[in-house]
This record gives structure tokens, sequence and C-alpha cells, in this order.
């Protein structure tokens, strides 16, 4: 509960004493945003604002259909997946119906970082390598697992890195092939992939990067999986 004294706080001052440093907002031009619709956001004054930011709402903030589906759901039920249901096997259906026939099953997780972590499970587990490939400037979320992947200057012990330059935010697919050449003799595991390079400056790669990725990766002999982070959004 607030004090008398808290009440008269600026928002940024209330950010202060209640948050870490570590979550980042801009000071120079703190908001205050009380509501979102569609492709705007709105701070407590009214003042609409084009978001640019958000990497939550693939559709539009507070979409009619996804609130009342949303809400008619928690109001059912709202549990995690050990249990089974029939939405679960349906939903999974229809998403394995938009991709490739050899992609038949799905692993659900809560978070972007969480997904990203259990790509990586699994191509070391298949691989039985530890060496990942990714893109310079790339984020893959926060977990301890994944930091490394990022554009941070961290190691971890828990998987080595490559990571590819991007001259000019379009990475061309023959440096995928430069970076496996020079990985030859190590255990790699996989490349992941951003679908949009958003950290690095919202750089398209070229349409053809992928697959060229794709077929380096698996005719260089030292991985067999290609992992696609497809959560950007913005």
């Amino acid at each position: 509960m607030e004090t008398n004294d808290d009440c008269h706080d600026p928002p940024s001052a209330k950010k202060q004493k209640t948050q870490t440093q570590t979550l980042l907002t801009p000071d120079e031009y703190p908001l205050k945003i009380v509501k979102g619709k569609g492709q705007y956001l709105y701070d407590e004054n009214g003042e609409q604002y084009l978001d640019t930011s958000s990497n939550g709402a693939h559709v539009g903030h507070c979409h009619p259909r996804v609130v009342e589906t949303g809400s008619k759901q928690m109001a059912l039920l709202c549990t995690n997946t050990r249990f089974l249901n029939d939405c679960m096997v349906l939903y999974a259906k229809h998403l394995c119906a938009t991709l490739p026939s050899h992609l038949t099953q799905c692993f659900f997780t809560n978070t972007g970082s969480e997904a990203n972590d259990l790509a990586v499970q699994i191509a070391q587990r298949v691989t039985r390598g530890t060496h990942i490939v990714t893109l310079e400037g790339a984020y893959h979320g926060h977990l301890m697992s994944l930091r490394a992947l990022n554009s941070h200057r961290v190691t971890n012990e828990l998987c080595d890195v490559s990571k590819v330059l991007l001259p000019g935010n379009a990475p061309k697919g023959h440096q995928i092939n430069a970076v496996l050449q020079q990985l030859k003799g190590k255990k790699v595991a996989g490349f992941i992939h951003e679908s949009l390079p958003y950290v690095a400056g919202k750089g398209f790669c070229p349409a053809s990067f992928l697959q060229q990725a794709y077929e380096c990766v698996v005719t260089s002999c030292v991985a067999s999986l290609v992992m696609v982070h497809v959560s950007s959004s913005y």
C-alpha cells in the first residue's frame, strides 16, 4: 500500500523504490502506460503512441478475440500440461499443420527463453555436441544457458559459442559455412537464428539465407540441427 508520500512521487521514483535498476526504461522520456489497443499504447493523460517496442502482442494489444478466448479459458481451467486435455491436442495439431510435414510434435513452454533453452538442450542431446553457432548481436533470452548466445560478452560453461558477423545486418550463407569450416573437429550441436535480428538493428536477412545456412550446417557434417528463434514480433 502506498503512503501519502509515495502518492506524490513521480512514476520513475516509484519504480526506483520497488524495482531493480536492471529493468530498463527510457529515462529521458519516461512513459506511464495505462492502456493498449491494437498497435497503440496510451499514457495516463490519454496520449496515444505507436508501439514499436513491445514484443508480446503479436496481433495487437487487447485483440477482442484473444481477450474473449483467454477470459473463457481462465474461467474454465488454468493449470499445467501434465494432464490430458483436448484443447492442447487440437492446438498442437493446428500448429503442426502450418509446418513442414516432418515436424509433427510440439513442446509447450511459457516463454521464449524456455523454448530456446529447450532447443539448445535437444540439439546438444541429439548431436552429443556443445558448440552453438549464432549471429553477432543476437538475443535469445536471459537464462544462464542462453546469455552467451546473446550480444553480451559473457562466457557459459554449458555451451561454447561461435558468432557470425552481421555486415550491413545481412548475413550470407557462405559466412555460416566459413565459421563451420573453422569448427571442424569440434562438437557442434547446431545453429540458432532469430527470424528478425532485433537487437542487431532490425535487419532483414536475404530470403535465401536460412536455406543456405541449413545446407551449410547439414553438409558440414559437424551439426544436424538448425534452430530458428521465431518469437520476434516487432
